[in-house]
């Protein structure tokens, strides 16, 4: 898959870079969230299914096999950390700010409580992308998503390649 761009910078990769044009679809390839958007309504992608007990508590089963580029295992105490992280960073925060704690209730289990009810809570969890926070600043090699950045290939502002990620 190769990404060329008019419009801006083809090696911006999220958290760097936000949700507007070549930016979204080149991070859309890369990273998922729990949940995202297919024919217009929410599916599972990293969960494999979820639960709202009451107003302000989801419960998420995490789809077991899951891995990173990195190759680390994406367990719920890997999405705790990642979800956590995006408080650090002013657009993404956005998408976790009705969070009010994250808990990893077993390996493929996570429980998120909201501050107070939050209908919009799936829908801003399409955005909270997941990465592997241990890594370092893998220039697009952290996803889960269907396509990490080829580091063989000389990616810049101009272009982008990609190759599939098993």
């Amino acid at each position: 898959l190769k990404v060329g761009t008019a419009e801006g910078p083809a090696s911006a990769y999220f958290p760097d870079e936000g949700l507007l044009g070549v930016y979204s679809v080149l991070n859309r390839q890369i990273y998922e969230g729990l949940v995202g958007f297919d024919n217009k309504k929410i599916s599972p992608l990293i969960a494999q299914s979820w639960t709202n007990p009451n107003d302000k508590t989801w419960v998420f089963k995490i789809r077991p096999n899951v891995k990173f580029h990195t190759g680390k295992a994406v367990t719920a105490k890997e999405l705790k950390l990642s979800l956590e992280d995006l408080k650090k960073f002013d657009y993404w925060s956005l998408f976790v700010s009705t969070i009010d704690s994250i808990e990893a209730t077993g390996d493929l289990e996570l429980t998120i409580k909201t501050k107070e009810p939050d209908a919009l809570l799936l829908n801003r969890l399409t955005q909270a992308y997941i990465r592997d926070t241990a890594a370092p600043d893998a220039g697009g090699r952290n996803g889960t998503g269907a396509y990490q950045a080829d580091s063989t290939a000389k990616n810049d502002e101009k272009s982008t390649t990609m190759v599939a990620f098993d």
